[in-house]
């Protein structure tokens, strides 16, 4: 006897009914709580009611799964950012009347689905699903192998050598426009602040940062690039000791503001050292982030930051998705949301 919705129901302490819903896309039940139902019943095997037979509107309905990064769906929901993209996807598919279901990808078992087909997500593996979402790292040669069986859409990040279609953040707009407004406030002598890590998302913030600096009139010769011994250089990352130092040394020597990578990585853990310090943010140094974090410094600042706008992400990467799976020979498409500047605590005038 197959996996039924009283089952999925008992697993998850709802009511039958709710699981029913769920699944049917009622945008009467909690986005959460759908994603938590689709993500059971993918792991259970659920089948749907068979001896019912197949409606005509199901037939029709697009099935999008969606790969994440994190060692599971819970872990996946301690992101903020991740959260957004759900928020967004699943907010969507109920007006496309689409299917969704999710999958996490383990650190551990990232890049070793040609080596072991167990790994290929069930989904795709039997193509429970029209098209796929991944969302997060991924290694491209696992990603290479989804896509030989379905479309793929990219959120978040590309992939040099695969041919998706992608949802991205305007990285280098959005730091472009950071660099703008210090510039306005007076700031002349910029840092860039970087962890040992790099992926193409970094180095297109990177470029935005040096594109920023040159279209707003500042010499290239006067910005720091802090990318090596300031941080760690794998996750989790850590703000190292000779990190530390090197911060307050550049402050020193002329630094006004950082621009940071991100936020809760690396833009939190400068302000905090500086605040450690002694040193005034924003009084004497300021300091952006990036992916309008939200959550406060141990002092009780909001990073000044770029919001890419997670949901609508998500909206338009699902969008995409049922493109793709009805129109599977179209032009692949890659588009950039303009974020939004976020005024935090962190950046006030220039010191003289």
């Amino acid at each position: 006897m197959g996996v039924t919705i009283e089952d999925i129901a008992r697993k998850l302490n709802v009511s039958a009914s709710t699981v029913s819903r769920s699944l049917r896309q009622d945008p009467s039940i909690n986005s959460q709580t759908r994603a938590r139902v689709y993500s059971m019943a993918m792991k259970m095997g659920y089948q749907g009611r068979s001896r019912r037979g197949v409606r005509k509107s199901d037939q029709k309905a697009a099935k999008i799964g969606v790969l994440l990064s994190a060692e599971s769906l819970e872990a996946a929901k301690e992101s903020s950012a991740t959260l957004g993209y759900l928020h967004g996807i699943t907010a969507e598919a109920d007006a496309a009347r689409a299917m969704v279901t999710m999958h996490a990808v383990k650190a551990k078992d990232r890049g070793r689905m040609d080596q072991d087909p167990e790994l290929v997500p069930l989904m795709v593996r039997e193509r429970h699903c029209d098209a796929i979402i991944t969302q997060g790292p991924q290694v491209a040669s696992d990603l290479a192998l989804i896509g030989r069986r379905l479309p793929v859409i990219s959120l978040g990040r590309t992939y040099p050598d695969l041919q998706t279609d992608a949802v991205l953040h305007d990285n280098i707009g959005g730091i472009r426009q950071l660099v703008g407004r210090l510039v306005k406030l007076g700031h002349r002598r910029l840092a860039w602040v970087h962890t040992g890590y790099e992926d193409l998302l970094y180095q297109a913030r990177l470029a935005g940062f040096l594109e920023g600096c040159v279209s707003h009139g500042l010499n290239l010769e006067d910005q720091r690039l802090l990318r090596q011994g300031i941080f760690s250089s794998h996750p989790p990352f850590h703000l190292l000791e000779e990190g530390k130092a090197r911060l307050l040394k550049e402050i020193k020597q002329g630094v006004t503001a950082f621009v940071c990578v991100n936020d809760r990585e690396v833009a939190q853990p400068v302000v905090e050292c500086l605040e450690q310090a002694g040193i005034d943010v924003p009084g004497q140094v300021s300091v952006t982030g990036f992916d309008a974090h939200q959550h406060p410094t141990s002092g009780g600042k909001i990073i000044t930051s770029i919001d890419p706008d997670f949901v609508e992400m998500g909206r338009l990467a699902l969008r995409l998705a049922v493109q793709r799976a009805q129109q599977p020979w179209s032009r692949l498409v890659r588009i950039a949301p303009i974020g939004r500047f976020v005024e935090g605590d962190t950046i006030g005038p220039a010191p003289r």
